[in-house]
């Protein structure tokens, strides 16, 4: 039978007298001198101090801490929304002549040296109800994963799966608004937005957030094998 220090927790051996971690003596005798002897108390097996996470592989203590990791995802997802999904910018020696920020929910701003900036919010149907359509996506989603990984906090390890799909359905989302995006406009002007576009955090913080989920769930089956 394992053997504990009744003060620091730490794994004794049969031979040893004393605690090499904190100095407590350890008591060798039989039952009937432990009762015997009023200077040594029995202390319940519910109060000795035994080790958390002692005999857990690495990677189990790192699955204790992955919801950590999807909370994280989940705040990017949404907070990358709050930045340009696409960006153009000309410069001339270090200068701004030109410029065009395009943010996933539909409003853009565009700079010009001599005329200034100009914020407008998409009037075309189609790319207009696209970025409401993903806007929203976006934020169901990331809201399902800050939740999620607050109960999966509390070991509720069935939210794990919910959580990759989460994240998957978030990167197909991106994924979604690209294309749709370059098909829209290159059948209506013949040339790709992302031809003038480079994509931006707005839209690369979803693949993150997506692949940090990706990663927390293969930490989690790892850690059940």
């Amino acid at each position: 039978m394992a053997k504990y220090c009744i003060e620091c927790g730490r794994s004794l051996d049969s031979d040893w007298n004393v605690c090499p971690d904190c100095g407590t003596p350890i008591y060798t005798g039989t039952s009937d001198d432990l009762i015997q002897n009023s200077t040594f108390q029995t202390i319940p097996h519910y109060q000795q101090k035994v080790p958390v996470d002692q005999g857990k592989r690495p990677i189990e203590i790192i699955n204790e801490y992955i919801w950590v990791l999807y909370l994280i995802a989940g705040i990017v997802g949404l907070l990358a929304i709050l930045t340009p999904a696409g960006a153009y910018q000309l410069t001339y020696f270090g200068v701004v002549i030109e410029s065009w920020n395009m943010w996933i929910y539909g409003y853009n701003v565009l700079y010009d040296y001599m005329g200034g900036n100009l914020a407008f919010w998409t009037d075309m149907p189609i790319p207009f109800y696209l970025s409401i359509a993903t806007t929203l996506t976006i934020l169901i989603i990331g809201s399902s994963i800050i939740i999620s990984a607050l109960r999966l906090r509390k070991r509720d390890i069935k939210t794990s799966g919910f959580i990759l799909g989460c994240g998957i359905f978030l990167i197909l989302t991106a994924v979604a608004y690209i294309v749709i995006f370059h098909i829209y406009t290159l059948l209506y002007s013949g040339n790709s937005i992302w031809n003038l576009l480079t994509p931006s955090f707005g839209l690369i913080g979803q693949f993150i957030s997506g692949i940090l989920i990706i990663i927390g769930h293969i930490i989690i089956r790892k850690s059940h094998y």
